[in-house]
């Protein structure tokens, strides 16, 4: 038992020592039941591009994101640091500093008619979460949804009824095309 609980040790030595890291062992302990506990601190994020190593490492790769400029009407893709596109928008309605993230990506999105959109109509409302209240086409074909109730979406016969960013097709498939769910969206 001593000698592969040596052996198991060594091995353990071996590939910290392998790992190519900075790190010491902080502590090795032996549990009562034969487990042993090697700890040590992980290592800090790196921005590099590709893992040198097979190991789970912490790497933060450039992934895409939006930074959404209020007053000067543009939205900036990003990719880390480097600014990829600039992307105008017409309008914008209820747009409040901070960060958020993308909670959905969405195809053909339908649109929640409130009992608002009936009344200025003069139309018969509608049970709540009917049917009859999910809109088609007022959102565009596409749309992005972030997680403080924000649309990005493309369709100006509709701008008084959504919130959000209403921006021209091409940039819509462009920002569509480029980001994901979970992706930072930075509005200043």
């Amino acid at each position: 038992m001593a000698i592969l609980r040596n052996l198991v040790l060594f091995i353990s030595f071996l590939i910290l020592g392998c790992s190519n890291s900075q790190s010491k062992v902080e502590q090795v302990s032996y549990q009562t039941d034969g487990l042993i506990s090697i700890n040590r601190q992980a290592p800090k994020i790196s921005s590099i591009k590709t893992p040198e190593s097979l190991a789970f490492m912490p790497v933060q790769f450039d992934s895409y994101w939006l930074k959404i400029n209020s007053k000067l009407s543009k939205i900036s893709l990003m990719q880390g640091s480097k600014e990829i596109k600039d992307l105008p928008f017409s309008t914008a309605t209820k747009l409040e500093s901070g960060s958020y993230k993308i909670l959905i990506k969405d195809s053909n999105p339908l649109w929640y008619a409130n009992e608002n959109y009936y009344q200025e109509r003069q139309l018969d409302i509608p049970l709540a979460f009917s049917s009859e209240r999910y809109l088609k086409d007022v959102y565009g074909d596409k749309a992005l949804f972030l997680e403080n109730g924000m649309a990005v979406f493309s369709n100006p016969e509709e701008q008084a009824l959504v919130s959000g960013i209403n921006v021209n097709t091409e940039t819509l498939e462009t920002i569509y095309n480029n980001v994901s769910v979970d992706s930072l969206v930075v509005v200043q």
